[in-house]
C-alpha cells in the first residue's frame, strides 16, 4: 500500500481545510497570547524578581487587555472558518504523511549475518499551545520543538567517538559542556541564528568541521576522544565466580583513569562516582559487566545508561503531546532529512457520535521512523473524560518494512500511545490499555501476510501511570505485562534497581540541578537527586510520599518502551540496551527513554 501525503483525498479538499483554518488562526493565536499575558513560569518570576523595578503587573494587565480586545474582535472570522472545517473533518483522513525518500527499499538481509540492531526513542514533549503549557512550567512551545528537532538530529546523526589506549590512561576527559547551547532554556537564547537550520544535508557533514560547527548550534568545536556524555550500568549475574577478580581490575583501572575525574560540587565535573567513567574498550567489557552488576541474573547483557544524547543511530523516534500543529509541522522539517517517513497531526476532530464529544486537540502523537511504512491504523479511545476528553487520545498502529530476506518481507510493528492521564482515573487507563490490545491484534492480523517474517512489535509512549504508586495498583496488574515486556519491570510495584522515574517536578524544570542535559545526568545518578527532580509515588489520597524507607527510589516512570517477539515469527529478539536519556533536559518535562533491540537473522531455509 503506498499512502498518500495529505489528510484529504484531493488538492480541493485539502485548499479549503487551509482556508478555513486560515480564518480560525488569527482566534486561536490572540487567544494562546491572552492565557500566556498573565501566566508566568517560574523562570519568568524569577527573573522578575531580580529587577530593581518591575513594570509587571501594568504590562500584563496592558497585555491581557489588547489580546482579549483582538480576540472578541476577531470571533467572526473565526466562527465562519469553523463552520467551514468542522463538516472536513468527517472526510479527513486521521494522520498526515511525510516522506522523504533517501535511502531507498531496505536492503536484503543475509543469512550469514548474526542479526540487526534496531533503536527506539520515546518521550513526552509536552508542545501543547503556550498558554496551555505554561500550566506544566513551560513556555515558548514554537522555539522548544525548534530546539527539540535540532536535539534529536544531533544525537542521532553525531559520530560517535571512539575511545583509544592513550586517553583512557592520561583519563583525557572533556566535561566543558561543548554543545551548552542546545541543552535547556535558561543557557539557550533562541536567536534566529541558534535555531536556523543548515542548509546542508545532514548526511553530509562528515569531514566539513565548519558545518558541524555550524548545525550543533554553538558546538565550540572541542575534539572529544571519549564521550564522558553516557553514564553505563551494566548487569550481570550476582552469583558470577569471576566478580571478585573483576573489581580488582575494575578498581585498578579506576585508579588509572583517577586522575581526569573533576572533583564534586565542579560545575563541570561528573564527581567521584564510579558509574560516570569513560568509555571502557571492548576487551575490558567482561570485567565492567561482572564488576557493575547489581543482583539480576536474568539481565545478563543488558545494560542500562544515563545518556546526554539521543542515541546514535535511531531508528524510530516516538513522540507524544505534540499538540501544536506548528510546532508538529516544524518538527516534521527537521525531522525528515534524517528519518524518511514521518507521521504527524495524528487524530480526529470535531464532533465524534454525540455533539457532547467534540475533539479540540488531535491525539499529539508523531512517529518517525527510517523505514518505510506498509500499513497505518489509528483508533481513539472513546472513553476519556474531564480535560482529556479534548483531545483525541488513542492508539497509533504502524507496520514498517525493515527488510527482506529469500523473498520474504520482513517486518516490524510500532505502536505508539498515550493514556488518560488524571491521577485517580486507573479504571479508565485499565479499559484503555485492553482496548488497545485488542487494536494491536486485529491490525497485525490484517496487515500480516503468511509468509512475513516479524522482526519486532514494540508499544511505547507515556501510559499515565507507574510501578510504585500504590494508587496506580490496577495498572500495575494488567495483563498486557504478560504479553508485552517490560525491560525496567520486575513485576508489580517492583522496577529494577537501575530503573528511575521520567515524569519531573514541575517547579524543578529550571533549577540548574535539571536545566541541561549534563546536569541533570549528574543528578539523576545519585537517589538524592533523583529525589528532588523526580515526581515521588502517589497515594490513593492523592498525597506523595517522598519518605527514605531504605529501599532504591525509582520515582514515577511513566514513559515506557514494551516489546515482544513476533508471533508466527522465527526471528528472535532482546534487549541489548536500555536508556534514559537528558538530552532534552529543560524542554520538557519528561526524561526521554530509548530501547536498542537486537534482531537474529532468521536459518538458512527459512
Amino acid at each position: 500500500m503506498v499512502l498518500r501525503q495529505s489528510a484529504f483525498q484531493n488538492s480541493c479538499l485539502h485548499g479549503l481545510h487551509s482556508v478555513s483554518w486560515a480564518l480560525i488562526f488569527p482566534c486561536y493565536w490572540f487567544l494562546e497570547r491572552f492565557l500566556s499575558s498573565f501566566m508566568e513560569t517560574s523562570l519568568e518570576k524569577k527573573q522578575r524578581q531580580t529587577q530593581c523595578c518591575s513594570l509587571h503587573p501594568l504590562q500584563a494587565f496592558l497585555c491581557s487587555a489588547a489580546f482579549l480586545l483582538l480576540l472578541i474582535l476577531s470571533m467572526p472570522i473565526a466562527l465562519l472558518g469553523f463552520l467551514m472545517w468542522v463538516p472536513l473533518q468527517a472526510i479527513r483522513r486521521p494522520f498526515t504523511y511525510q516522506q522523504n525518500q533517501t535511502q531507498g527499499i531496505p536492503k536484503e538481509w543475509s543469512s550469514q549475518e548474526k542479526g540487526k540492531p534496531f533503536i527506539f526513542v520515546s518521550a513526552n514533549l509536552c508542545l501543547l499551545p503556550d498558554g496551555l503549557a505554561r500550566f506544566s512550567n513551560l513556555c515558548h512551545t514554537q522555539r522548544r520543538s525548534a530546539a527539540i528537532g535540532k536535539n534529536i538530529v544531533q544525537g542521532v546523526t553525531r559520530e560517535k567517538a571512539q575511545p583509544n589506549a592513550e586517553s583512557l590512561k592520561k583519563g583525557i576527559l572533556n566535561h566543558e559542556r561543548p554543545h551548552a547551547a542546545l541543552y535547556g532554556t535558561l543557557n539557550q537564547s533562541y536567536s534566529d541564528s541558534t535555531l536556523r537550520i543548515p542548509d546542508a544535508d545532514v548526511h553530509s557533514r562528515g569531514n566539513d568541521e565548519s558545518a558541524k560547527d555550524q548545525f550543533f548550534m554553538g558546538s565550540e568545536g572541542v575534539t572529544q576522544t571519549v564521550d564522558p556524555l553516557v553514564i553505563t550500568i551494566d548487569v550481570a549475574d550476582e552469583g558470577d565466580s569471576s566478580a571478585g577478580k573483576a573489581t580488582q581490575d575494575i578498581n585498578q583501572l579506576e585508579e588509572n583513569i583517577g586522575a581526569s575525574r573533576i572533583a564534586p560540587g565542579s560545575p563541570s565535573g561528573l564527581g567521584t562516582h564510579l558509574s560516570a567513567r569513560p568509555a571502557i574498550p571492548t576487551e575490558n567489557r567482561a570485567m565492567v559487566d561482572a564488576w557493575s552488576t547489581g543482583n539480576a541474573g536474568a539481565d545478563r547483557g543488558i545494560r542500562c545508561e544515563i545518556s546526554s544524547l539521543i542515541p546514535e543511530g535511531a531508528d524510530f523516534i516516538c513522540l507524544q503531546e505534540v499538540f501544536d500543529k506548528r510546532a508538529a509541522r516544524r518538527l516534521c522539517t527537521l525531522l525528515s532529512p534524517v528519518f524518511e517517513h514521518v507521521l504527524y497531526d495524528v487524530g480526529v476532530y470535531g464532533p465524534l457520535g454525540c455533539c457532547s464529544d467534540f475533539k479540540f486537540f488531535n491525539s499529539g502523537l508523531f512517529l518517525a521512523s527510517r523505514y518505510p511504512i506498509l500499513a497505518v491504523k489509528y483508533r481513539y479511545f472513546p472513553n476519556g473524560s474531564g480535560e482529556d476528553a479534548l483531545a483525541a487520545k488513542g492508539l497509533l498502529c504502524v507496520q514498517v518494512l525493515v527488510g527482506v530476506i529469500c523473498g520474504k518481507r520482513i517486518v516490524g510493528y510500532m505502536n505508539c500511545t498515550h493514556l488518560h492521564a488524571p491521577e485517580a482515573d486507573g479504571h479508565i487507563r485499565c479499559a484503555q490499555l485492553s482496548t488497545l490490545m485488542t487494536w494491536i491484534s486485529e491490525f497485525q492480523e490484517k496487515n500480516t501476510a503468511s509468509s512475513d517474517l516479524v522482526a519486532f512489535d514494540v508499544l511505547c509512549g507515556d501510559f499515565n501511570f507507574d510501578n510504585c504508586s500504590p494508587d496506580d495498583h490496577l495498572e500495575q496488574k494488567h495483563e498486557i505485562f504478560s504479553s508485552y515486556e517490560d525491560p525496567c519491570r520486575v513485576g508489580p510495584k517492583k522496577d529494577k534497581e537501575w530503573a528511575i522515574g521520567t515524569l519531573l517536578q514541575p517547579q524543578m524544570l529550571y533549577d540548574d540541578a535539571v536545566n541541561s542535559a549534563q546536569s541533570l545526568q549528574r543528578t539523576l545518578e545519585k537517589e538524592e537527586g533523583r529525589r528532588k527532580c523526580i515526581a515521588p509515588p502517589i497515594y490513593p489520597d492523592g498525597t506523595s510520599d517522598e519518605s527514605d524507607t531504605g529501599a532504591p527510589w525509582t520515582g514515577r516512570r511513566i514513559d515506557y518502551i514494551l516489546h515482544r517477539g513476533g508471533q508466527r515469527s522465527s526471528l528472535k529478539s532482546e534487549v541489548e540496551e536500555f536508556t534514559f536519556i537528558t538530552h532534552l533536559a529543560g524542554l520538557t518535562d519528561h526524561v526521554a527513554v530509548g530501547l536498542r533491540l537486537f534482531v537474529s537473522c532468521p536459518p538458512e531455509g527459512v
